[in-house]
Formats: structure tokens, sequence, C-alpha cells
């Protein structure tokens, strides 16, 4: 985990889930040859990714916990979305963690899209 703010990410704590290394979910990930692996801090990670021009997506599920991480994954996503796609989030209506809400709300108050809260803690924005 990145640096945590305790009013907005909840009881996360800097460097939670450390003992975690790229090669034990490459092992656990092993079936699945498609997967891309992109290690360290988000967005810093997707770094090479910027040169692809093309690179476009049409499916992204957000589950990284806090404020900044998640206004950075939507500033770097959304502009990669193709028309239709679809932005799930994790955490949109958990009240531990009021940061996803509310980077979600701010970054959807002058686009068109419209957040749609889903069962549970769960959200969805359709690319229009």
């Amino acid at each position: 985990m990145p640096p945590v703010d305790p009013l907005t990410d909840g009881a996360f704590y800097e460097g939670e889930s450390g003992d975690t290394s790229v090669e034990q979910v490459r092992a656990y990930l092993a079936g699945f040859p498609a997967v891309h692996f992109h290690s360290g801090f988000f967005p810093e990670s997707a770094k090479p990714l910027e040169q692809d021009m093309a690179l476009r997506f049409k499916f992204v599920h957000l589950d990284v916990d806090l404020l900044a991480s998640t206004r950075s994954a939507l500033e770097w996503f959304y502009p990669r979305m193709v028309r239709g796609g679809l932005i799930i989030t994790h955490d949109y209506g958990d009240t531990t963690v009021p940061g996803v809400k509310r980077a979600f709300d701010e970054f959807f108050a002058d686009k068109p899209e419209t957040v749609v809260p889903l069962w549970f803690t769960q959200a969805v924005v359709t690319k229009l």
C-alpha cells in the first residue's frame, strides 16, 4: 500500500500487503497465459504502456481502496476506454473507505457518464 490518509482510506496502512511478490501472483495465475504483469505502484507501473497509442479498454475493475489510487486509476483508464466500456469499482458504497466514492463522484461530476451504485459496495460507469 502506498501512503494512506486515515480520513478517507479507512484502516489501511502504508506497506500493507508488502509480503506479496509478483512471482507469487504470477505462479497463482499461471493457468492464464494472457495476463500481463506490471509490478509497482500505479500509475508509474503503467508508464511503458503509455507509448501504445492504440491501447483501449472495454472492461476495467478497480479495487484499489484508496482515494488517491482511485483518482489516479480513473485519470489513467478513462481516456483509454472504448465507447460502451465499463469501469466497475469495489468499495464505492463502503463507508469505512469513503475516498473511493469521493474519487468517483468528483471525477465524473463534469463528465456525461453517471456513476451507478450496484449491490453492496460496487458501482459501475459506462463510457459514453
